[in-house]
Protein backbone atom coordinates (compact mmCIF):
# COMPACT_ATOMS: atom_id res chain seq x y z
CA UNK A 1 0.00 0.00 0.00
CA UNK A 2 1.47 3.22 -0.76
CA UNK A 3 1.79 5.75 2.34
CA UNK A 4 -0.27 8.93 2.02
CA UNK A 5 3.18 11.21 2.36
CA UNK A 6 4.50 9.27 -0.58
CA UNK A 7 1.55 9.66 -2.53
CA UNK A 8 0.76 13.13 -1.86
CA UNK A 9 4.61 14.13 -2.89
CA UNK A 10 4.30 12.09 -6.83
CA UNK A 11 0.50 14.33 -6.81
CA UNK A 12 2.45 17.65 -5.78
CA UNK A 13 5.45 16.26 -8.30
CA UNK A 14 2.99 15.79 -11.52
CA UNK A 15 0.97 19.16 -10.19
CA UNK A 16 4.23 21.11 -10.89
CA UNK A 17 5.92 19.05 -13.90
CA UNK A 18 2.36 19.99 -15.32
CA UNK A 19 2.32 23.38 -15.15
CA UNK A 20 5.97 23.95 -16.46
CA UNK A 21 4.51 22.32 -19.38
CA UNK A 22 1.64 24.48 -19.46
CA UNK A 23 4.18 27.54 -19.33
CA UNK A 24 5.97 26.54 -21.66
CA UNK A 25 3.56 25.91 -24.14
CA UNK A 26 1.69 29.11 -23.41
CA UNK A 27 5.75 31.01 -23.74
CA UNK A 28 6.12 29.31 -27.11
CA UNK A 29 2.47 30.14 -28.22
CA UNK A 30 2.97 33.93 -27.40
CA UNK A 31 6.05 33.93 -29.27
CA UNK A 32 4.96 32.67 -32.12
CA UNK A 33 1.81 35.45 -32.30
CA UNK A 34 3.15 38.66 -34.34
CA UNK A 35 3.58 41.68 -32.54
CA UNK A 36 0.93 44.75 -33.23
CA UNK A 37 0.46 46.11 -36.88
CA UNK A 38 2.05 49.33 -37.20
CA UNK A 39 1.48 49.99 -40.74
CA UNK A 40 2.22 48.48 -44.62
CA UNK A 41 5.19 48.98 -47.46
CA UNK A 42 3.15 51.31 -49.85
CA UNK A 43 6.57 51.98 -52.09
CA UNK A 44 9.47 49.46 -52.54
CA UNK A 45 12.43 49.22 -54.98
CA UNK A 46 15.26 46.11 -54.25
CA UNK A 47 15.34 43.65 -52.04
CA UNK A 48 14.52 44.25 -48.14
CA UNK A 49 13.84 42.28 -45.04
CA UNK A 50 12.28 42.69 -41.87
CA UNK A 51 13.29 40.83 -38.98
CA UNK A 52 11.00 40.25 -36.07
CA UNK A 53 11.94 39.58 -32.72
CA UNK A 54 12.16 35.93 -32.63
CA UNK A 55 15.09 36.08 -35.32
CA UNK A 56 12.72 35.42 -38.03
CA UNK A 57 13.12 37.04 -41.19
CA UNK A 58 10.98 37.57 -44.44
CA UNK A 59 11.60 39.57 -47.55
CA UNK A 60 8.83 42.54 -47.70
CA UNK A 61 6.41 43.07 -50.94
CA UNK A 62 4.47 45.62 -51.65
CA UNK A 63 1.31 45.63 -49.26
CA UNK A 64 3.58 43.84 -46.72
CA UNK A 65 2.70 44.78 -42.84
CA UNK A 66 5.10 46.04 -40.64
CA UNK A 67 4.36 45.08 -36.91
CA UNK A 68 6.01 46.63 -33.82
CA UNK A 69 9.50 45.24 -33.06
CA UNK A 70 10.62 44.34 -36.48
CA UNK A 71 13.95 45.27 -38.00
CA UNK A 72 14.13 46.47 -41.65
CA UNK A 73 17.39 46.28 -43.85
CA UNK A 74 17.04 47.80 -47.37
CA UNK A 75 19.88 46.09 -49.96
CA UNK A 76 22.27 48.09 -51.52
CA UNK A 77 19.43 48.89 -54.52
CA UNK A 78 16.64 48.25 -51.76
CA UNK A 79 14.46 51.14 -51.16
CA UNK A 80 11.06 51.37 -49.00
CA UNK A 81 8.31 53.30 -47.73
CA UNK A 82 6.35 52.63 -44.95
CA UNK A 83 2.57 53.98 -43.88
CA UNK A 84 1.84 54.03 -40.52
CA UNK A 85 -1.93 53.82 -39.16
CA UNK A 86 -1.59 57.42 -38.16
CA UNK A 87 -0.71 58.46 -41.97
CA UNK A 88 3.03 58.92 -41.00
CA UNK A 89 5.39 58.11 -43.41
CA UNK A 90 8.89 57.03 -43.25
CA UNK A 91 11.13 56.14 -46.33
CA UNK A 92 14.31 54.60 -46.40
CA UNK A 93 16.99 54.83 -48.67
CA UNK A 94 19.80 52.09 -49.48
CA UNK A 95 21.87 50.41 -46.92
CA UNK A 96 19.63 51.39 -44.41
CA UNK A 97 18.43 49.31 -41.38
CA UNK A 98 16.01 50.61 -39.07
CA UNK A 99 13.83 49.60 -36.14
CA UNK A 100 10.25 49.91 -34.99
CA UNK A 101 10.58 49.85 -31.51
CA UNK A 102 7.12 51.16 -30.13
CA UNK A 103 3.77 51.70 -31.75
CA UNK A 104 0.21 53.39 -30.51
CA UNK A 105 -2.35 54.50 -32.32
CA UNK A 106 -5.72 54.56 -31.05
CA UNK A 107 -7.44 58.25 -30.79
CA UNK A 108 -10.43 56.91 -28.61
CA UNK A 109 -8.42 55.95 -26.00
CA UNK A 110 -5.78 58.60 -26.01
CA UNK A 111 -3.08 56.04 -27.44
CA UNK A 112 -0.27 57.94 -29.75
CA UNK A 113 2.87 56.45 -29.81
CA UNK A 114 5.71 56.28 -32.40
CA UNK A 115 9.00 54.97 -31.61
CA UNK A 116 11.89 54.05 -34.23
CA UNK A 117 15.25 53.81 -34.42
CA UNK A 118 17.66 54.13 -37.80
CA UNK A 119 20.89 52.16 -36.55
CA UNK A 120 22.21 53.22 -40.25
CA UNK A 121 21.84 54.62 -43.29
CA UNK A 122 19.68 57.52 -45.12
CA UNK A 123 16.26 58.39 -44.45
CA UNK A 124 12.61 60.70 -44.05
CA UNK A 125 9.89 60.92 -41.61
CA UNK A 126 6.67 62.86 -42.56
CA UNK A 127 5.30 63.30 -39.16
CA UNK A 128 0.86 61.94 -39.52
CA UNK A 129 -1.54 62.28 -36.92
CA UNK A 130 0.35 61.51 -33.75
CA UNK A 131 3.12 64.19 -34.49
CA UNK A 132 -0.14 66.39 -34.59
CA UNK A 133 -1.95 64.60 -31.39
CA UNK A 134 1.22 63.67 -29.15
CA UNK A 135 4.84 65.23 -30.76
CA UNK A 136 6.09 64.53 -27.22
CA UNK A 137 5.53 60.49 -27.80
CA UNK A 138 7.06 60.64 -31.48
CA UNK A 139 10.85 59.62 -31.47
CA UNK A 140 13.34 58.65 -33.52
CA UNK A 141 16.55 57.21 -32.18
CA UNK A 142 19.57 57.68 -34.01
CA UNK A 143 23.39 56.60 -32.03
CA UNK A 144 24.03 60.80 -32.01
CA UNK A 145 20.89 62.28 -31.22
CA UNK A 146 17.30 61.36 -30.59
CA UNK A 147 14.44 63.44 -33.31
CA UNK A 148 11.73 64.64 -31.94
CA UNK A 149 8.95 66.54 -34.11
CA UNK A 150 6.48 68.81 -34.59
CA UNK A 151 4.23 67.98 -36.94
CA UNK A 152 6.61 68.41 -40.14
CA UNK A 153 9.26 66.32 -42.55
CA UNK A 154 13.42 66.38 -42.20
CA UNK A 155 14.82 63.96 -43.59
CA UNK A 156 18.82 62.80 -42.36
CA UNK A 157 21.73 60.45 -42.63
CA UNK A 158 23.17 57.75 -40.21
CA UNK A 159 26.89 57.00 -41.11
CA UNK A 160 30.24 56.15 -38.73
CA UNK A 161 30.71 60.17 -38.98
CA UNK A 162 27.51 60.40 -37.19
CA UNK A 163 24.11 62.36 -38.04
CA UNK A 164 23.12 65.14 -40.32
CA UNK A 165 19.64 66.01 -40.33
CA UNK A 166 17.69 68.62 -42.97
CA UNK A 167 14.39 70.15 -41.93
CA UNK A 168 12.38 70.45 -45.02
CA UNK A 169 9.41 71.51 -43.42
CA UNK A 170 6.65 72.36 -41.14
CA UNK A 171 7.05 73.79 -37.34
CA UNK A 172 10.02 72.25 -36.52
CA UNK A 173 12.42 69.49 -35.24
CA UNK A 174 14.48 69.08 -31.85
CA UNK A 175 18.11 67.10 -31.93
CA UNK A 176 18.59 65.75 -28.10
CA UNK A 177 21.81 64.21 -26.98
CA UNK A 178 24.26 64.02 -24.27
CA UNK A 179 25.28 67.38 -24.36
CA UNK A 180 21.90 68.99 -25.07
CA UNK A 181 19.20 70.07 -27.11
CA UNK A 182 18.87 71.80 -31.08
CA UNK A 183 15.84 73.07 -32.35
CA UNK A 184 15.12 73.73 -35.95
CA UNK A 185 12.54 75.91 -37.26
CA UNK A 186 13.61 77.09 -40.59
CA UNK A 187 13.06 74.93 -43.90
CA UNK A 188 16.41 73.91 -45.47
CA UNK A 189 18.84 74.29 -41.94
CA UNK A 190 20.49 71.55 -41.16
CA UNK A 191 22.38 70.07 -37.67
CA UNK A 192 24.95 67.41 -37.02
CA UNK A 193 26.59 65.41 -34.18
CA UNK A 194 29.60 63.27 -34.52
CA UNK A 195 28.13 60.91 -31.29
CA UNK A 196 25.76 60.65 -28.39
CA UNK A 197 28.07 62.87 -26.35
CA UNK A 198 29.30 65.72 -28.58
CA UNK A 199 27.70 69.14 -29.01
CA UNK A 200 25.12 69.27 -31.73
CA UNK A 201 25.85 71.46 -34.45
CA UNK A 202 24.01 75.32 -34.76
CA UNK A 203 21.39 75.00 -37.60
CA UNK A 204 22.95 76.59 -40.65
CA UNK A 205 21.89 76.65 -44.45
CA UNK A 206 22.72 73.02 -45.93
CA UNK A 207 24.81 73.43 -49.39
CA UNK A 208 24.06 71.66 -52.24
CA UNK A 209 26.54 68.57 -51.75
CA UNK A 210 25.03 68.34 -48.52
CA UNK A 211 21.26 68.10 -50.11
CA UNK A 212 22.25 65.46 -52.96
CA UNK A 213 24.20 63.20 -50.13
CA UNK A 214 20.66 62.52 -48.54
CA UNK A 215 18.18 63.63 -51.48
CA UNK A 216 19.45 61.04 -53.62
CA UNK A 217 19.17 57.77 -51.78
CA UNK A 218 15.53 58.50 -51.54
CA UNK A 219 14.20 59.29 -54.93
CA UNK A 220 14.21 58.26 -58.00
CA UNK A 221 15.71 61.02 -60.08
CA UNK A 222 19.02 60.86 -58.63
CA UNK A 223 19.09 57.02 -57.86
CA UNK A 224 20.88 54.78 -60.25
CA UNK A 225 17.95 52.61 -60.67
CA UNK A 226 15.65 54.61 -62.52
CA UNK A 227 12.84 52.80 -61.24
CA UNK A 228 13.19 53.68 -57.46
CA UNK A 229 11.61 55.63 -55.34
CA UNK A 230 9.73 59.19 -56.29
CA UNK A 231 10.57 62.50 -54.85
CA UNK A 232 8.57 64.70 -52.69
CA UNK A 233 5.55 65.72 -54.90
CA UNK A 234 3.06 68.64 -54.08
CA UNK A 235 -0.63 68.25 -54.20
CA UNK A 236 -0.23 69.12 -58.21
CA UNK A 237 2.45 65.99 -58.69
CA UNK A 238 5.30 68.18 -59.49
CA UNK A 239 8.59 67.44 -57.56
CA UNK A 240 8.96 69.78 -54.47
CA UNK A 241 12.03 71.05 -52.76
CA UNK A 242 12.42 72.96 -49.59
CA UNK A 243 11.62 76.50 -49.88
CA UNK A 244 15.30 77.61 -49.44
CA UNK A 245 16.52 76.21 -52.61
CA UNK A 246 16.56 78.70 -55.20
CA UNK A 247 15.04 78.24 -59.03
CA UNK A 248 18.28 77.99 -60.01
CA UNK A 249 19.58 75.61 -57.39
CA UNK A 250 16.82 73.75 -58.37
CA UNK A 251 17.41 73.50 -61.82
CA UNK A 252 20.98 72.80 -60.90
CA UNK A 253 20.01 70.07 -58.83
CA UNK A 254 17.90 68.52 -61.39
CA UNK A 255 20.50 68.33 -63.84
CA UNK A 256 23.08 66.84 -61.01
CA UNK A 257 20.81 64.17 -60.69
CA UNK A 258 20.37 63.30 -64.27
CA UNK A 259 24.11 63.44 -64.87
CA UNK A 260 24.61 60.87 -61.77
CA UNK A 261 22.08 58.22 -62.63
CA UNK A 262 22.99 58.39 -66.60
CA UNK A 263 26.47 57.77 -65.12
CA UNK A 264 25.26 55.09 -63.10
CA UNK A 265 23.80 53.71 -65.90
CA UNK A 266 24.68 54.59 -69.24
CA UNK A 267 22.26 52.31 -71.62
CA UNK A 268 19.26 54.04 -69.86
CA UNK A 269 20.13 57.69 -70.64
CA UNK A 270 16.87 57.72 -73.22
CA UNK A 271 14.75 56.56 -70.53
CA UNK A 272 15.97 58.95 -67.57
CA UNK A 273 15.91 61.84 -70.36
CA UNK A 274 12.63 61.00 -71.32
CA UNK A 275 11.23 60.96 -67.43
CA UNK A 276 13.00 64.25 -66.89
CA UNK A 277 11.02 65.91 -69.48
CA UNK A 278 7.83 64.16 -69.48
CA UNK A 279 7.49 65.30 -65.62
CA UNK A 280 8.91 68.95 -66.53
CA UNK A 281 12.11 68.28 -64.60
CA UNK A 282 14.22 70.11 -66.76
CA UNK A 283 13.62 70.92 -70.83
CA UNK A 284 14.98 68.93 -73.60
CA UNK A 285 18.28 70.77 -74.38
CA UNK A 286 19.06 71.06 -70.40
CA UNK A 287 18.62 66.99 -69.79
CA UNK A 288 20.26 66.17 -72.84
CA UNK A 289 23.50 68.55 -71.50
CA UNK A 290 23.00 66.61 -68.29
CA UNK A 291 22.63 63.06 -69.56
CA UNK A 292 25.60 63.74 -72.03
CA UNK A 293 27.54 64.83 -69.06
CA UNK A 294 27.17 61.30 -67.05
CA UNK A 295 28.39 59.52 -70.06
CA UNK A 296 31.83 58.30 -71.04
CA UNK A 297 31.41 55.60 -73.27
CA UNK A 298 27.91 54.45 -75.44
CA UNK A 299 27.11 52.26 -77.95
CA UNK A 300 26.18 53.42 -81.05
CA UNK A 301 22.49 52.51 -80.73
CA UNK A 302 22.05 53.78 -77.39
CA UNK A 303 23.50 57.42 -78.41
CA UNK A 304 21.62 57.70 -81.49
CA UNK A 305 18.31 56.95 -79.80
CA UNK A 306 19.57 59.46 -77.97
CA UNK A 307 19.86 62.07 -80.06
CA UNK A 308 16.87 61.06 -82.32
CA UNK A 309 14.38 61.15 -79.10
CA UNK A 310 15.83 65.17 -77.91
CA UNK A 311 14.58 65.94 -81.69
CA UNK A 312 11.32 64.24 -81.79
CA UNK A 313 11.02 66.52 -77.83
CA UNK A 314 11.58 69.46 -80.31
CA UNK A 315 15.21 70.24 -80.37
CA UNK A 316 16.63 71.54 -83.43
CA UNK A 317 18.88 68.97 -85.88
CA UNK A 318 21.47 71.93 -85.37
CA UNK A 319 21.23 72.11 -81.87
CA UNK A 320 21.49 68.51 -81.88
CA UNK A 321 24.64 67.98 -83.93
CA UNK A 322 26.27 70.85 -81.44
CA UNK A 323 25.50 68.90 -78.51
CA UNK A 324 26.85 65.86 -80.42
CA UNK A 325 30.21 67.71 -81.02
CA UNK A 326 30.65 69.30 -77.89
CA UNK A 327 30.29 65.26 -76.06
CA UNK A 328 32.88 63.73 -78.63
CA UNK A 329 35.31 67.34 -77.56
CA UNK A 330 34.89 66.66 -74.33
CA UNK A 331 36.16 62.66 -74.36
CA UNK A 332 32.70 60.92 -74.73
CA UNK A 333 32.65 58.30 -76.88
CA UNK A 334 30.23 56.55 -78.94
CA UNK A 335 31.21 53.12 -80.71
Amino acid sequence: MTRPDTFYARSVFVSILLFIQFVAVATSLAEDLPQPQAGSVIAIRGTVTATNGQGQTRTLSIKSPIYVDDSITTAKRGRLQILFKDNSIISLGNDTVTKINDYQWNPDKEEAKLNTEIKEGVFRVMGGLISKKSPEEFKVQTPAATLGIRGSMYSGRVSPEGLIVIFEGGKGIDLTNGAGTVAITRSGDASSASNWNTVISPPSRMGMDLFMTILQPLTSYNAADPSALSPPQGSNGKVTFPVSLSKNEQHALHRQSVTTRVKANPQQASKIVKQAVDNDILEIDPALGAALQGMENIDRQSFDRLINQAIDKGMTVDRARKVVEEFKATGGVCE
